[in-house]
Formats: C-alpha cells, sequence, structure tokens
C-alpha cells in the first residue's frame, strides 16, 4: 500500500468553538495527516468554495480531503486503502447520524444512522483528479452548492465512490449567514450551471487572495485567514462574476 498522507480542508468563518473537537477527531482517526482552517477574515458573504481552493494551495499531503467543520467520523475509515484500489475521488461516508459533542470529545448519535448521498461533507481526491476537474468555481456567493458544482466536474471524467461507513453531523445552533437564503442559493445556482462553467478558465487557480493571518494552533494544525477573496482582472467568467457581486451587494444591504 502506498504511504498517502492526507490534507484536511475545512472552510470557515467563525465557529473557532468547534475547533477543538474537530481536531480530536481527526487525530483520533488519522496519523499521517495535516489540518488547514480556512477562515474567512471579512463580512461578505461565505466564499466556501473559494477557500477550499486557497487551502488546497497551501496543502502539501497526497490526498486532499474537503471537510465540513461540523462533521466527525465515528469509526475508522480506510480511505488511503480505499483510495490506491480505485482512481476515482470519494465520499467518506454513505450513511450519518446527528451527534452530540461532549467536552470529552465523546460523541452521542442522537438520531439513527440513515443512508445519505449527499455530495459533499466529506470529499478526497488526489490530487491530480482535483486539477483535473478545476476545483470549486469561482462564481458562488455565499454557500449551499459547491460541493454540487464540484461533483458535476467530477462527473466529466470520473464519479465520486460512495464509501459504505457512517460520520456524524454535530448538532450546532442554527447558522443563519444573511436575509433571503432561497434567493442566494437560486442565483447560485444559475450562474454556476447554467451552463456550467468551463474548469479551464474557472479554477482553482483563479483564486487569489490577501493572506491577514497565519497561525500554527499545534503539530500539522494550522488556521490561514484570507480577505479580499477574487480573481484576477482577466477572469474569463469576468461578467458573471460582476453579476455576482452586484446581487452580494443587494443582500448585504438587506442585512443592514
Amino acid at each position: 500500500m502506498k504511504n498517502r498522507g492526507i490534507s484536511y480542508i475545512v472552510s470557515v468563518r467563525g465557529r473557532r468553538d468547534m475547533f477543538p473537537g474537530f481536531i480530536r477527531n481527526i487525530k483520533e482517526y488519522n496519523e499521517d495527516f495535516e489540518i488547514i482552517f480556512c477562515c474567512q477574515d471579512d463580512n461578505l458573504l461565505f466564499r466556501k468554495g473559494q477557500l477550499a481552493n486557497l487551502g488546497y494551495k497551501k496543502a502539501k499531503k497526497d490526498l486532499i480531503s474537503f471537510i465540513n467543520i461540523d462533521f466527525r467520523f465515528l469509526e475508522f475509515v480506510p480511505i488511503v486503502e480505499e483510495m490506491n484500489k480505485i482512481d476515482a475521488p470519494v465520499i467518506t461516508f454513505l450513511y450519518a447520524a446527528k451527534v452530540r459533542e461532549g467536552k470529552d470529545g465523546k460523541l452521542l448519535e442522537t438520531t439513527q444512522r440513515g443512508k445519505s448521498q449527499t455530495p459533499g461533507g466529506c470529499q478526497v481526491f488526489t490530487r491530480n483528479q482535483f486539477e483535473r476537474c478545476g476545483g470549486h468555481t469561482n462564481l458562488i456567493m455565499g454557500w449551499g452548492i459547491d460541493d454540487v458544482v464540484v461533483n458535476y466536474r467530477v462527473k466529466q471524467f470520473s464519479k465520486f465512490r460512495y464509501l459504505p461507513y457512517c460520520m456524524g453531523h454535530v448538532e450546532h445552533d442554527k447558522f443563519v449567514e444573511y436575509p433571503r437564503r432561497e434567493y442566494v442559493k437560486g442565483r447560485n445556482t444559475t450562474v454556476a450551471m447554467n451552463p456550467p462553467s468551463d474548469p479551464k478558465f474557472d479554477s482553482f487557480m483563479e483564486t487569489i487572495a490577501e493572506e491577514s493571518g497565519k497561525t500554527v494552533l499545534e503539530d500539522n494544525v494550522f488556521e490561514f485567514k484570507f480577505r479580499n477573496i477574487g480573481v484576477p482582472d482577466n477572469f474569463v467568467e469576468m461578467k458573471r462574476y460582476k453579476e455576482q457581486l452586484a446581487m452580494e451587494r443587494d443582500v448585504l444591504n438587506l442585512r443592514n
């Protein structure tokens, strides 16, 4: 078996109270790993996908996992072994359960385990697979369908394989980032999927930002802060990008 480490990339804004439990969980089930928290350091709509792209540029390991801050492993998932068997990206769980996280890190399942085929939550790629699909689009303002768009891009050459394991989704207060979320989600869907943006011109390579801070939280655990997240002036999809920025301004004005 190849000795392949995993870079866990987490897009966040706030939610620092969830860092300790997340770190404990990754350390319990992994040996060769790093954790990269990509934190948005402004008050604009959450750039979840673009933060993931920025995290990829910081990652050092052979395998890349994009994982939500509120997801937890409930059992050992042989990610490296599975990735060595097939030439396809994976989603690490086919089943999910709500969990409550104690201060000691112990997880209590509060719902029955059920089948879950979301295209997100915890995706794992080789570097070649991620670069081949282009990574995350730069046209999403807010969050909600980033994983769907990546899934669409992967389908151009492969498909995600769901591993037959269960992960936990930590119960937490509802995260309300902006008003009229359905409006934002609809706009994102229209821009990103009609038609889908060409990964050759709208990829992780086009994501740029100002790095406003870096903290080493512990061995192999890093927190990067980013602001002024955007695209270069010669971005091919600049017209649609500016339309999304206009939508964002409207939503932020409603917030204020």
